[in-house]
């Protein structure tokens, strides 16, 4: 089932709130793949609009599909898939 804006909006501030805390410089480029996954929702951005901006890297274009996917048809939220990928500090609880 497609997200409400609500939803829309939740995961968007998920995403900016996970955002400082995934390396920025990866293989993957994952900072550049969560600006994207926040951008599509944000922005709305179509397909064609997708290719437009984010042709350059494929996990980045990945990322920026699943979350027009995300939109269309709902499902697991790109949030979720971050949480793996967040750098931890020595103190902090990892639940």
């Amino acid at each position: 089932m497609k997200p409400s804006r609500e939803q829309i909006k939740i995961e968007v501030e998920k995403l900016w709130e996970i955002r400082p805390s995934v390396r920025h410089f990866t293989l993957f480029n994952d900072h550049a793949a969560i600006d994207a996954e926040i951008d599509v929702p944000e922005n709305d951005l179509g397909d064609d609009d997708i290719y437009d901006a984010y042709d350059g890297n494929e996990h980045v274009l990945s990322s920026a599909l699943q979350a027009r996917e995300w939109l269309n048809e709902g499902g697991e939220a790109s949030s979720d898939s971050w949480r793996d990928l967040i750098i931890r500090k020595e103190n902090d609880d990892p639940s």
